[in-house]
């Protein structure tokens, strides 16, 4: 039972009763009894006045998971998909055993980390370090010290250093960002570059056991973490057999941001592959009150959020239905499709998109208790 005491304009005032079972009333011989205090939902005593109290009698409805959306690390292979909403990768490293490891914030504000990748188990020390300075590199090898120092226009914004001592760099020049590797010697081997529209490399972690770079990418939509395998094949040309390097992306996982609706519309689709449009409230027809001459009620439904996750709510804003119970929500949106009696509704806590396929929502009957005078205790 979902039940709320309306004002003489008609606005909801108290929301008394939510999803509530029959044993929260007490039993009478036709029907059952709950009391009012004569206080909103703010805890402020009402003034005297004409009061009416009225609401639905909720069945069962069907709530059903469908997917997670936008984020690649909520499938955790550890089972942990209730807690693990990860949020923001804060920074990438390679542990003694050459497994990435990626430390996030998750959207309860908590940290940890998480393992990205194995690679092979061939192992050899790596002779340089390579850092950063005065926005150039420097690369160490025993006593000596190698200085490449930046072009012009060109700023070096991470360094690592992997397999085959070599060096390896982000950098920013006047036209994008891209990678770079360079010889314990200071040669330049070779670079990959990105296209503006994708995440752009912010760190960079190199593998100690083979020619694997791990990069941290981002942009304003989204964020990437990736492991590329750098590979060569041999071609063969009309003047021979040559040998070519191909990057092979071994690991990829991504976390596209949203915050809000807007951020995500495109990766939200109704079952039928159209473009989701979510609609603000949708009018159900309710089942037949044997009380009201066996009238069907009505109702227009929305799409709240509160603590505990989501619930569905009618146009005055009482509560009907709960939907989710994930906390932290910062949207959710719902809307159905015109040949489909079934509701679709997505929801985002800022790290995951959640959707879920609603069925037998009209598995309602609307009451109407009537109007009833009040006026508040005196005051002792």
């Amino acid at each position: 039972v979902s039940l709320g005491i309306y004002d003489a304009a008609g606005k909801l005032v108290r929301v008394l009763h939510a999803e509530s079972p029959q044993t929260e009333f007490t039993a009478a011989l036709n029907g059952l009894i709950t009391f009012w205090d004569g206080k909103d939902d703010a805890g402020k005593m009402m003034p005297s006045g004409k009061y009416r109290a009225r609401g639905y009698l909720v069945g069962a409805m069907e709530f059903e998971g469908v997917a997670f959306l936008g984020n690649d690390w909520i499938y955790d292979p550890y089972g942990m998909v209730d807690d693990l909403h990860v949020r923001r990768i804060t920074k990438i490293s390679v542990n003694q055993w050459g497994m990435l490891e990626c430390d996030y914030l998750s959207v309860k504000e908590t940290s940890g980390s998480l393992e990205g990748g194995v690679s092979e188990i061939f192992f050899k020390p790596v002779g340089i370090t390579a850092a950063v300075k005065d926005g150039g590199l420097v690369i160490k090898k025993g006593g000596a010290e190698k200085i490449i120092p930046a072009a012009a226009s060109e700023t070096v914004l991470d360094a690592t250093t992997g397999f085959g001592d070599i060096a390896w760099t982000i950098v920013k020049t006047a036209t994008g960002i891209e990678v770079r590797a360079y010889s314990a010697d200071g040669e330049f081997i070779r670079h990959l570059t990105f296209t503006a529209s994708e995440p752009q490399p912010v760190s960079i972690k190199a593998s100690p056991f083979d020619a694997a770079i791990h990069l941290l990418e981002e942009n304003a939509r989204m964020q990437r973490v990736r492991t590329l395998k750098l590979q060569t094949i041999p071609q063969t040309t009309e003047a021979g057999t040559v040998t070519i390097s191909l990057w092979k992306i071994t690991f990829s996982k991504t976390i596209t941001f949203s915050d809000t609706l807007d951020q995500v519309r495109d990766l939200l689709k109704f079952p039928s592959g159209k473009p989701f449009v979510p609609q603000e409230k949708i009018a159900l027809t309710l089942l037949p009150n044997p009380l009201e001459q066996d009238r069907p009620g009505a109702v227009d439904i929305g799409i709240a959020m509160d603590a505990k996750g989501s619930f569905l709510k009618a146009g005055d804003g009482l509560p009907l239905c709960r939907v989710s119970e994930t906390p932290n929500l910062r949207w959710a949106a719902m809307a159905r499709e015109p040949e489909s009696k079934a509701l679709t509704i997505f929801q985002s806590d800022g790290a995951v998109v959640e959707q879920f396929k609603a069925s037998r929502l009209a598995n309602m009957m609307a009451f109407d208790c009537g109007d009833f005078d009040f006026t508040p205790p005196k005051q002792p």
